[in-house]
């Protein structure tokens, strides 16, 4: 049977409409994939741990922060060690460091002690004198002085030499103590007063006798410089 003409029309009409369809749909791309739409885009920040459970049964102990402690620790006061104190400076007993004996010995002239003469030895006063006397010839005075150290009495020695060395008589005197001179001293009423002078560790000995005029009397000295030296070794080698 031969088709009927408006059947064939409508067929061929039907087959274009199918290619113009396909022709619409290569032109406008491939359909997006709603899979891919649906997977939110990574932010970069890693989402936050949810804090772990406690096992059932057991109480989890609350987390503590250590409190910060400084790089060094001060000492206390409890703490502090106090140095030892010094011992007391030992007492000298001045009276066997010069006799009347050791004056006769060395200057032939007898002297005696007033009765008044302090018996004070050195200890916290750090000083301690003596005198003896004569009619015929005078006085005759040691003085001895404690300083805190050895280098305190050279620098107490030293520190006058200049003046000293300018004085009648003056004259260094080696072999004695550590350090010593002789020298004759201007009094006050300008007669000379003769003293030698020596140095120890610690101790400043110091042996003067006057030698005084009146009117047509002198008197004195008991011991002259060179006597004075003999004095003033016995008196250094007493010293502890």
């Amino acid at each position: 049977m031969i088709p009927h003409p408006a059947r064939r029309a409508a067929s061929a009409l039907t087959i274009v409409l199918a290619f113009s369809l396909l022709a619409c749909r290569d032109d406008a791309g491939p359909a997006p994939d709603k899979r891919a739409d649906s997977v939110p885009a990574p932010t970069g920040a890693a989402p936050a741990a949810k804090p772990e459970a406690p096992a059932p049964g057991r109480t989890q102990a609350p987390r503590t922060t250590p409190a910060p402690t400084s790089a060094k620790a001060e000492p206390t006061a409890s703490a502090a060690v106090e140095p030892p104190a010094a011992p007391p400076d030992p007492a000298l007993d001045c009276d066997p460091l010069l006799t009347p004996a050791d004056v006769k010995e060395a200057c032939s002239i007898e002297v005696t002690a007033p009765p008044e003469q302090s018996p004070d030895d050195i200890g916290e006063s750090r000083t301690c004198s003596r005198r003896w006397s004569s009619k015929e010839a005078g006085s005759l005075s040691m003085l001895i002085l404690r300083h805190g150290d050895a280098g305190e009495a050279k620098e107490r020695f030293t520190s006058i030499a200049g003046d000293i060395a300018a004085m009648p008589e003056f004259k260094a005197v080696k072999g004695l103590g550590d350090m010593a001179r002789r020298y004759a001293k201007k009094g006050a009423s300008g007669d000379p007063i003769y003293t030698i002078e020596a140095v120890k560790g610690r101790f400043d000995v110091l042996l003067f006798n006057p030698k005084v005029t009146l009117g047509q009397t002198t008197v004195g000295p008991v011991c002259d410089l060179d006597k004075l030296e003999k004095l003033a070794a016995k008196v250094v080698g007493r010293i502890p």
